[in-house]
């Protein structure tokens, strides 16, 4: 079982996706899954990640399109890890992120880690 999951929903993310699951599997963690949602992507998102030969990545497909949150919500049902991990197709993690975190979430059962938003 993977330690932590890394659920990617992702629409149209040529120009990001390829950096944001190679910043995923440069993590000083190795015990993880990266679980990709497409989200009818019409660009070349599927043929990248596919591009990705690590047994560590699942990819999901949705035609029609079922949002950001529906895509979210359904990689959060495939998620096997310990810890979840909601990350955006576009974003970079710097390599230690997801050891650090884990780290303060097993010193602290009840804490919980959530991104803010300063828009």
């Amino acid at each position: 079982m993977p330690k932590i999951s890394v659920v990617i929903a992702v629409y149209n993310g040529e120009q990001f996706i390829e950096e944001t699951i190679k910043s995923v599997l440069n993590q000083t963690i190795h015990n993880l899954e990266i679980i990709v949602v497409n989200n009818d992507s019409t660009d070349k998102t599927v043929k990248i990640v596919k591009s990705f030969k690590d047994k560590r990545i699942s990819l999901y497909h949705f035609s029609g399109g079922i949002g950001k949150t529906g895509a979210a919500n359904y990689g959060m049902g495939k998620a096997k890890g310990e810890f979840l991990q909601f990350f955006d197709a576009d974003d970079v993690m710097c390599n230690f992120k997801l050891e650090y975190e884990s780290k303060i979430l097993e010193r602290n059962k009840k804490a919980c880690l959530q991104q803010r938003n300063n828009h």
